[in-house]
């Protein structure tokens, strides 16, 4: 599904589609031990809810094995080991009837001291690893990006916020002031004659309030705008 090209609908509506093909926002991304990244649980059932419909999806836990039990030797005590293994099922809800997909995931748990608290971590991380790997044939949202070593359809981070300037890019201060007119690409000689058509005192302007830096913003933009007009205007036929 992330080659591109349009898969067949399969009974999923386009908007379904679309969104299991959408890229993989890497504000969703997690990285273990500095080793793999992968995508939470709570995300992949928030991204199934969101896509299938909290009523349009089920999951079904089967072959849950335990694999391992022990002793555990930690540094400076002992304790126990549980290491199980699951399948899930997970069968989304389409036009055409259901559709289903089966993975199979791995639990552990160590701990010093309850051993069916080991026996409950341990289950329940298998489920959700198998669930994970259920969901993620059916998309990128689900962590079919993360297989890729392109990390090609994890989508780019968005650019830090400059200094001095607020979330929607207004400025600030006068060094966001600086930033947000570099982003709009007008020259600064033009803030001190804005400021002075917008009758804000010059001496005031460590001091000026945000509505007013962006007052002054909009004014240097617009006669930044007439200049280059006025500088057409007196080009050569």
């Amino acid at each position: 599904m992330s080659n591109g090209s349009r898969p067949p609908l399969c009974g999923l509506t386009e908007a379904q589609v679309d969104a299991l093909q959408a890229k993989l926002d890497p504000a969703n991304v997690r990285q273990r031990e500095g080793k793999f990244d992968y995508v939470e649980a709570h995300h992949a059932i928030r991204e199934a809810n969101r896509i299938f419909g909290p009523g349009g999806w089920t999951r079904d836990s089967s072959d849950m094995q335990c694999i391992f039990a022990g002793e555990y030797a930690g540094k400076n005590k002992s304790g126990y080991i549980v290491c199980y293994i699951c399948r899930v099922t997970v069968n989304v809800r389409t036009e055409d009837g259901w559709i289903a997909s089966d993975g199979w995931g791995y639990g552990e748990s160590i701990g010093y001291g309850s051993l069916g608290q080991c026996y409950e971590g341990a289950v329940k991380e298998a489920e959700s690893d198998a669930m994970k790997r259920a969901l993620v044939k059916f998309g990128d949202q689900f962590g079919l990006a993360l297989y890729d070593k392109e990390r090609e359809n994890v989508a780019s981070p968005p650019p830090p916020t400059p200094p001095g300037l607020d979330e929607k890019g207004n400025p600030l201060n006068l060094v966001g002031l600086a930033n947000a007119m570099a982003i709009d690409g007008t020259p600064k000689k033009f803030v001190k004659p804005a400021a002075a058509l917008c009758e804000f005192d010059w001496d005031e302007r460590e001091n000026y309030t945000p509505e007013q830096l962006q007052a002054i913003r909009i004014e240097a933009h617009s006669m930044w705008q007439i200049e280059q007009e006025e500088a057409k205007e007196g080009e050569p036929a």
